[in-house]
């Protein structure tokens, strides 16, 4: 049986899926700007898992072990930055 999400997501990139929803007028989620992915080969697409870490690591991890294989995972800390990124 053919893997339809990993070929889905091989064929079209995000920009292609958001300029279909916004021509189709289907409502979307868009990053903010300046979120970027850990590596530069990195896509992000897919379902978003928000994490609210508050200073806190084992909220970090508890949502990191939550998250499914593909999702996007955010990470927000309103103390600081949401648009930093970890070394």
């Amino acid at each position: 049986m053919p893997d339809f999400p990993a070929i889905f997501k091989s064929k079209y990139s995000c920009a292609l899926l958001a300029d279909a929803a916004f021509r189709a007028d289907i409502s979307f989620g868009a990053a903010p700007q300046g979120l970027t992915p850990l590596e530069r080969t990195m896509k992000l697409a897919g379902p978003i898992t928000t994490i609210q870490a508050n200073n806190d690591l084992v909220a970090i991890l508890a949502g990191i072990h939550q998250a499914s294989p593909g999702d996007v995972v955010v990470i927000t800390n309103p103390s600081r930055s949401p648009t930093m990124r970890l070394p």
